[in-house]
């Protein structure tokens, strides 16, 4: 299946909102699960463009997951960004192998293409065993 195909089942009939990037370091996991935490932030003008979020985590194999999610109904906690507390955001907590990651989010507009005013955001982020590594992303407003 490919990431339009995805795209497209993931956004059929559903209505998605603004989001922006945000995580931090590595923490233990309760559970002794290997995750990414991964979230995303927006400014709060980005509301009326941006309806969603497209992530993906791609190894250094070039595997790829993706995911594609609304706003929360909250705004950001400090916990997760404090420079970024009360934004609109949304986040994925993904279970992953220990390795390298590369971490894509791409705002998106009602019908799954990507944002004319919001562009793409990426990061770096290693998975280690039995821990949960967050990542704080944000991305830029086009010109």
């Amino acid at each position: 299946m490919t990431r339009k195909s995805i795209l497209v089942s993931v956004l059929a009939g559903a209505a998605f909102s603004v989001l922006l990037i945000a995580c931090g370091g590595a923490s233990t996991d309760e559970g002794g699960v290997t995750s990414l935490h991964v979230a995303l932030a927006v400014p709060h003008d980005a509301k009326a463009e941006v309806q969603g979020v497209l992530f993906e985590v791609t190894n250094n194999l070039g595997e790829a997951r993706y995911a594609i999610f609304s706003l929360e109904e909250e705004p950001l906690p400090g916990l997760l960004g404090p420079d970024l507390a009360g934004y609109p955001f949304t986040d994925w907590l993904v279970r992953l192998e220990p390795g390298d990651y590369t971490v894509a989010a791409t705002p998106l507009k009602r019908g799954g293409s990507p944002s004319d005013l919001f562009a793409q955001a990426r990061g770096g982020a290693s998975v280690f065993p039995g821990t949960t590594t967050k990542l704080v992303l944000t991305g830029p407003h086009l010109n």
